[in-house]
C-alpha cells in the first residue's frame, strides 16, 4: 500500500493537476504521458485531491473532432461528394468509406475533395483483391450526412440525393 502524502506533497499534486488539467485543459491521458504514469493514477488523484471532471471541456468529449469542417453552404463538391456516397460509399455511425475498385487514379481526386468539403486528411487503403479504398471517421460528419438524407444502408433505405442538388443546374453533373 502507498505512503501517505505530507501535505507539502498534496498541495504539490494538487497544484500539478489543476495547472496541467484546469488551466492548460489537458486530457487525463496527455497528463499521464507527461508524469510518466497510469491514466487511472491520474484520475484518481483528481478525485482524492477533489478536483472535479471537466469533461466537456476537453478536446475530442464523446468522440467529436474539432479540426472537422462542416460545410456552411451547399456546392458543386460538396454535391458531388453525396453522388460518390450514392455510387461507391458506405456509412457506418462513426466512418465514411469510399470503395474505388482499381480506379487508382482517382484516389488523389477523392482525397483532395474530402479535404476541401471537411478539412480533413482521409486515409487511403488497398485491399487483398486490389480495390482502392479512401474513409475517415467522424461522427459528427456521418450524423451530418444522415440528417441531409442519406442512410447507413441506402439499398434498404432507398437513399436518394437530397433535394438541394436539385435546386440548381451547377449542382448536376448532366447539364453541365
Amino acid at each position: 500500500m502507498a505512503r501517505k502524502w505530507t501535505r507539502r506533497e498534496e498541495n504539490h499534486r494538487r497544484k500539478e493537476l489543476l495547472k496541467l488539467y484546469v488551466r492548460e485543459n489537458r486530457t487525463i491521458g496527455e497528463i499521464a504521458e507527461i508524469l510518466r504514469t497510469g491514466e487511472s493514477t491520474i484520475y484518481d488523484r483528481l478525485v482524492r485531491l477533489k478536483i472535479p471532471s471537466l469533461r466537456s471541456q476537453k478536446p475530442n468529449y464523446n468522440n467529436i473532432r474539432r479540426d472537422i469542417c462542416i460545410p456552411s453552404i451547399y456546392s458543386s463538391e460538396l454535391a458531388e461528394f453525396i453522388g460518390l456516397i450514392l455510387g461507391d460509399g458506405h456509412l457506418t455511425p462513426t466512418q465514411v468509406t469510399v470503395t474505388l475498385g482499381k480506379k487508382d487514379e482517382y484516389v488523389p481526386y477523392v482525397m483532395n475533395l474530402i479535404w476541401n468539403l471537411f478539412r480533413i486528411k482521409p486515409r487511403h487503403l488497398i485491399l487483398n483483391r486490389g480495390d482502392s479504398v479512401v474513409y475517415f471517421g467522424s461522427v459528427m460528419v456521418v450524423r451530418w450526412l444522415i440528417a441531409m438524407g442519406l442512410a447507413f444502408n441506402k439499398t434498404k433505405s432507398q437513399a436518394d440525393l437530397p433535394a438541394w442538388i436539385f435546386s440548381r443546374k451547377i449542382f448536376i453533373p448532366l447539364n453541365r
